[in-house]
């Protein structure tokens, strides 16, 4: 415009025909108001989107100092049993700290893609329990969930994974870790098996990861199935939980 001003128009043609003459009808109508009005929705979406990143940043960080607590305060356990309680402690924050990595700096800052996730926290586990001969192999292709979903699943396959490790396989005793998933209509199934001995009495004997993993069931409104025989195979369905908008 003549005042320096930006106007948006959006511009309709229409071609005419009379008496062999060619001619175009057009028809203009101002939008400056609706491109402004967009333009003001972005920004908004991308300054909730980037408060939601520093969100998840900060429980990251939080979780980690809580993980480098318990990393000080075992280093004063002699107990056996009680350095594996704390073990187990530390690699559940771990497991929430990955989430919460992994959605602040994924591009989508709702959805966890669970073939990156979980082979981060297989390797992670591989390499906290030093069980670096063990191999892994990952089928988890265009399975993503939200928060809801992965927080308790990832929860769930940490103590599955520990239990493989630590009674499965020894450093005698080398083998082979799987996990499986799909996506079917209403559900997600994964399967987690190895070819190590069997860990059924040690797992059954575990009150606190059947328990956890009870709870977590429950929130995904899932099941869960065990073979104890040739190796370990833990069959997990659950319904995907849509993203409830908080309050």
């Amino acid at each position: 415009s003549r005042t320096g001003e930006t106007r948006w128009y959006q511009t309709i043609k229409v071609p005419l025909s009379a008496d062999d003459k060619k001619q175009v009808l057009g028809i203009s109508t101002d939008i400056t108001a609706r491109k402004l009005a967009e333009e003001i929705t972005l920004k908004s979406l991308r300054d909730k989107e980037n408060l939601l990143k520093e969100i998840h940043h900060r429980v990251k960080n939080n979780l980690q100092i809580i993980i480098s607590l318990l990393k000080l305060q075992s280093r004063y356990i002699y107990d056996s049993r009680d350095a594996e309680l704390f073990a187990y402690s530390k690699s559940r924050v771990e497991t929430l700290a990955l989430v919460h990595e992994k959605l602040y700096r994924d591009r989508n800052i709702f959805i966890i893609d669970m073939k990156s996730y979980l082979n981060d926290l297989i390797v992670h586990r591989i390499k906290s329990y030093n069980m670096n001969h063990i191999e892994y192999e990952l089928s988890v292709n265009d399975v993503e969930c939200n928060i809801d979903n992965a927080i308790p699943i990832g929860l769930i396959i940490n103590e599955i994974v520990i239990h493989i490790l630590t009674k499965s396989f020894t450093k005698e005793y080398p083998g082979i870790l799987k996990v499986f998933a799909r996506k079917n209509m209403e559900s997600i199934d994964f399967l987690i098996s190895d070819n190590g001995k069997s860990v059924g009495d040690d797992f059954n004997s575990d009150s606190m990861s059947i328990q956890l993993i009870e709870a977590l069931l429950k929130q995904l409104d899932g099941r869960i199935s065990y073979e104890f025989d040739n190796g370990n195979k833990f069959n997990i369905v659950f319904r995907e939980i849509k993203y409830k908008e908080r309050i």
